[in-house]
């Protein structure tokens, strides 16, 4: 819990900013930031792309606070994602936009393409004692608020922006999906595949925080192409298509 003077407070609105994506807070004034180990009950962000800080942002001449990466669960401490989620919380955030890069499985959602997340289905298959968790077998995650959603789409559309519409499977990691597992996402209608996205979208609802996903299409899923994948990879597609993001960020914004 944060004290009362916490320099981050002052947002209503975080942001998530997933692999390649952090460099989207430094076109903004940062008012005030913090490490991730600087807050009771974190480590600092274990992946290459994730700075692991927040920074309040002066956006439009409104409060935005931009969470630069994001803790995994297939780091080893999935109760840290609960914790920052809770964090963000007591710091007044209400609505929690994440990002994340994520390969597709589909044509509609190319690579360099937004995708608004209609539904979630999670495949880490947590313990019950870990936010999300419960039974094994995968299932769809509650708590991906409608309002949200539709104001995205508003913005999306003001910011002249295209914005597909799918389906989120969220998987352990942290190696890329195998073949098979693509052609069984498949049969399933699945559009993207992400190793991020259902911990938080959990804890959020947990805390009543509205959330919503959108990702960033960086890759072909496994077997969708001749390319093998890897992270330098993703982060560099993330780095060169990341503008269209940030003017539905702002956008969004403006229109809070």
């Amino acid at each position: 819990m944060p004290a009362e003077a916490d320099p981050l407070q002052g947002a209503t609105l975080a942001v998530v900013l997933g692999s390649g994506l952090g460099g989207i807070s430094e076109s903004f004034f940062v008012r005030a930031q913090r490490k991730f180990q600087d807050v009771p009950g974190l480590d600092a962000a274990c992946t290459e792309g994730h700075a692991g800080e927040l920074k309040l942002c002066r956006v439009e001449n409104r409060p935005c606070l931009f969470v630069c990466g994001r803790r995994h669960y297939y780091e080893g401490q999935p109760q840290q994602i609960a914790t920052l989620v809770e964090y963000l919380h007591a710091l007044g955030i209400r609505r929690l936009l994440l990002t994340s890069a994520a390969g597709s499985l589909t044509t509609e959602c190319a690579p360099g393409s937004l995708m608004l997340t209609d539904s979630l289905l999670d495949f880490q298959f947590r313990p019950p004692t870990v936010p999300a968790g419960g039974g094994q077998s995968p299932r769809r995650v509650p708590g991906l608020d409608g309002k949200l959603q539709a104001a995205l789409a508003r913005a999306a559309k003001r910011a002249g922006v295209a914005l597909a519409r799918g389906s989120l499977a969220c998987t352990a990691g942290p190696l890329y999906e195998t073949r098979s597992e693509v052609i069984f996402l498949k049969r399933l209608g699945i559009s993207t595949v992400s190793m991020s996205g259902a911990a938080e979208v959990a804890a959020a609802g947990e805390f009543g925080i509205q959330i919503a996903s959108v990702v960033l299409v960086t890759n072909w899923a496994t077997g969708s192409s001749g390319a093998r994948l890897k992270h330098a990879d993703v982060l560099d597609r993330g780095r060169r298509t990341a503008d269209d993001l940030k003017r539905v960020i702002v956008q969004l914004v403006t229109d809070s």
